[in-house]
């Protein structure tokens, strides 16, 4: 049977060859764009953990309702603010951190934990001023839950645990303070005092906002410029596998009334990008697969037209309505199976051309990140192939329901 369908394929190159073109081209364009998709997902959620925790547990503030303060004048029916109340209520630094440091120790899916001292500041050079964020941190247990220290590009974060007053600055921010490492800068709180920090280490991550914004430095010191000795706001922790940070933060969120967020809730509008990038991907892989279909409807439709003189010698010799649909489900079997090996390899070759991009910025300097997962590759050439399976199906199908008598009458 197979042997025939080849005849039949060969008999009609020209469009056998396009349909062909058109299932390799279907399955090598969903392999390129769902390994550049993935790939560019994959590297922006490494960066996101690089830099920050799988989960994140903090004191929890929120906004003053005038609502919240219903019965506590009696029984007045008429209440007129002025001024509505307005501003945060609640504790900026953690009440229980003991408590959750037993938590955290007993928690199965936790690897590591962190405590951090996170606050606003600003840092002074001569007449070059910055606001940022500073975070006080404990840099050995710091590692274990984040890739800080692969960013650090002069210096180590294990440094700022050596004496009070270093810091770790962001490249961008140093060159818009006008300083170097090794010199001294001035941090500022919000409360007017003022201490005099050493620059003894730079990192760069690629991401501009957080290294024109942030400055790292021990937690000890952070409480004194803040005068909040053993004060705790955040406690950061690196789980066994980041897709379920999201679950395990919604347990620990039943313990406290701390703020306990996974990295998903944290970066909302990440993920909101992740899901238009999904949607955009759905909507191509769809478009493929109308093409590919209906370009191998159109090939076996038409056999069937031309091929009819033939068919009827095959129904006389014998042949029945099912013999005959096989005849243009293996046409169908032989493109795609064709069509799938062919757009693996065209698939690989173009991922591995992409991924030797390189693009550079001011900043940073790499290449294109590509995902090889498996999966990629494997739904790609079942696109193909099935799209081929499914679209010679219609035509088998009709050329089984013609008599050989219809067959002879139409070719007269």
């Amino acid at each position: 049977m197979w042997f025939l369908a080849l005849r039949h394929l060969r008999s009609r190159p020209l469009q056998t060859g396009l349909t062909f073109l058109g299932i390799v081209l279907g399955g090598t364009a969903y392999i390129v764009f769902a390994g550049m998709m993935l790939g560019f997902q994959g590297d922006l959620v490494h960066r996101l953990l690089s830099l920050d925790a799988h989960i994140r547990i903090s004191a929890r503030e929120a906004p003053i309702k005038p609502e919240q303060f219903s019965g506590v004048f009696g029984q007045a029916q008429l209440l007129d603010w002025k001024r509505p109340p307005t501003g945060l209520h609640g504790n900026r630094y953690l009440s229980n951190v003991a408590g959750w440091r037993t938590v955290l120790d007993n928690e199965p899916h936790v690897v590591a934990w962190a405590e951090q001292l996170v606050r606003p500041a600003l840092i002074r050079n001569g007449q070059h001023e910055r606001n940022v964020t500073l975070i006080g941190i404990e840099p050995d247990r710091q590692e274990r839950v984040t890739n800080l220290e692969s960013f650090v590009i002069h210096g180590s974060t294990t440094e700022l645990d050596r004496a009070p007053g270093l810091i770790m600055i962001g490249r961008p921010l140093l060159e818009r303070i006008g300083a170097a490492p090794g010199e001294f800068v001035d941090v500022v709180a919000p409360n007017g005092k003022k201490m005099r920090m050493k620059v003894i280490a730079v990192f760069q991550s690629g991401t501009q906002g957080f290294d024109d914004s942030v400055v790292y430095t021990s937690i000890t010191t952070v409480q004194g410029l803040y005068q909040r000795s053993g004060e705790i706001s955040d406690i950061v922790v690196r789980t066994d596998d980041p897709a379920d940070a999201s679950a395990i933060a919604h347990d620990l969120r039943r313990l406290s009334t701390d703020k306990v967020e996974g990295w998903q809730e944290a970066h909302d509008e990440v993920m909101s990008v992740f899901m238009m990038q999904n949607i955009v991907r759905n909507t191509v892989v769809f478009i493929i697969v109308l093409v590919v279909a209906v370009g191998i409807f159109n090939i076996l439709n038409m056999s069937v037209t031309h091929k009819r003189r033939d068919l009827a010698i095959l129904r006389a010799m014998g042949f029945d309505g099912a013999e005959t649909a096989r005849l243009f489900l293996w046409q169908g079997l032989l493109l795609g199976g064709f069509g799938a090996v062919f757009a693996l390899i065209a698939g690989y070759v173009g991922l591995h051309y992409i991924d030797q991009i390189e693009i550079t910025t001011p900043f940073t300097s790499g290449t294109m990140t590509v995902a090889w997962d498996p999966a990629i590759f494997a739904r790609g050439a079942l696109l193909s192939f099935g799209a081929s399976v499914i679209a010679s199906w219609f035509p088998a199908r009709a050329a089984a329901r013609m008599t050989p008598i219809d067959i002879i009458r139409s070719t007269i």
